[in-house]
């Protein structure tokens, strides 16, 4: 009730928290096994349980919930089960990959000191990043109304699908780049950063120049009045995860290398910035400033991660390669201007939630196809690296393919 009332102004979120609380433990749980799993060197039942599993138990009984009539009550009940069936199920990935932990004769080793002595950084380095994921939200809800609160987490959505990127290219990265980093193979650690650096930016530049450009047409989804505030809102925080996947991993190598209280003071940091900033910003400009705010925080703390990992690690992820990438997406931003301004209506008035009646649908695949065949065509002229294709083809064999990229020489 004190959080509801004070933060929010809306005592009648008080049963709503409530009504979350109970899911607190089986969110816990069921991270502690899916890591405990990707720790081993495997990341498919991790992907499994955390990116696959609850998301689509969640869709799946939140729109049973809704047919069936349900109220907001079942709807977050709906949550709280998805993460419930994602623990039993990973409890049972994890017994199915090692059997011997079911056995009354195995016997737990204690490290307890060394358990702390690595942990407590990521602890609170999680929670401080945690934290800046939510401080925007909760400090709109106490300075602005929830109708800020409501048009900044619509729009803070869309960005977050750039996040997934980095996060599957970490569930690989992160347990190889442990171990190299134990035996020493700093050269070879630096390669696979490039590698997967360089795929975190190819396939969200493009997927950025899309948003920013049809910022409009993914608002106009929401409602009318979305579309004016958040507009500037997506397009801000769409290119601060754009720098947070153009940087890599840079977090997850300072977490690996035994850097881990660096980056536990670079979240501090970022967390001490982004409140200065709401505090200034959010009284003046609602939901902008926070927007500006959490995205000076990101990018800014991402380039000094960059930085650390340069002289702490000696390594650094770039070459005159991204030059050609950049110029593609120059000449995509390009396109996608002379669309918006010359030929595509923009006529945001007349949707009236009917969107497949109005020329939305059409500019979102208009853009994303102009955008789609400027990057394919900048890989033909580019080529592919054979490091390009040792990747694709690592996917292309979990999914029972041949090949996913084509094979071009490289020019």
């Amino acid at each position: 009730g004190y959080i509801a009332e004070l933060v929010f102004h809306k005592p009648g979120l008080k049963d709503v928290i409530k009504t979350f609380a109970p899911c607190v433990p089986f969110m816990g749980t069921m991270l502690v096994i899916a890591f405990a799993s990707q720790g081993f060197h495997t990341t498919k039942y991790t992907a499994l349980i955390k990116d696959i599993i609850q998301p689509a138990a969640n869709i799946v009984l939140t729109i049973l919930f809704l047919y069936l009539g349900f109220g907001i009550a079942w709807i977050i009940t709906a949550f709280t089960i998805s993460y419930a069936i994602a623990l039993l199920i990973g409890f049972y990935f994890i017994t199915k990959q090692f059997p011997g932990i079911k056995k009354k004769t195995t016997k737990p080793v204690y490290e307890t000191k060394n358990l702390l002595r690595y942990s407590v950084p990521l602890l609170f380095g999680g929670f401080l990043y945690f934290l800046l994921f939510w401080t925007d939200t909760i400090m709109l809800g106490y300075m602005k109304s929830s109708a800020d609160v409501a048009i900044y987490r619509a729009a803070a959505q869309i960005p977050a699908f750039l996040t997934l990127l980095l996060m599957a290219f970490d569930s690989i990265y992160a347990p190889v780049i442990a171990e190299m980093h134990h035996l020493g193979q700093i050269e070879r650690m630096g390669h696979i950063f490039k590698t997967t650096t360089r795929w975190g930016f190819l396939l969200a530049l493009p997927v950025t120049i899309v948003i920013v450009f049809s910022s409009g047409e993914i608002m106009a989804i929401f409602g009318t009045d979305y579309i004016e505030s958040g507009k500037p809102v997506l397009m801000i925080l769409a290119c601060a995860q754009f720098v947070n996947c153009a940087t890599g991993g840079v977090a997850t190598t300072l977490n690996m290398t035994g850097k881990q209280r660096v980056e536990m003071y670079n979240s501090l940091v970022m967390v001490a910035i982004n409140i200065a900033m709401n505090c200034f910003l959010i009284p003046k400009y609602g939901c902008l400033g926070a927007a500006i705010a959490t995205g000076a925080s990101i990018g800014v703390i991402n380039l000094v991660r960059l930085v650390e990992v340069y002289f702490l690690c000696k390594i650094q992820p770039y070459n005159m390669n991204y030059i050609h990438w950049i110029m593609c997406g120059a000449i995509a931003s390009i396109v996608l201007y002379i669309f918006d301004k010359y030929l595509l209506i923009d006529d945001y008035l007349l949707i009236n939630n009917y969107l497949l009646n109005h020329p939305i649908l059409v500019r979102l695949a208009s853009n994303s196809l102009a955008v789609s065949v400027i990057f394919g065509i900048g890989f033909i002229i580019k080529g592919i690296t054979d490091e390009d294709r040792f990747i694709s083809d690592a996917v292309a064999k979990k999914m029972g393919l041949k090949h996913v990229l084509p094979i071009y020489k490289q020019q």
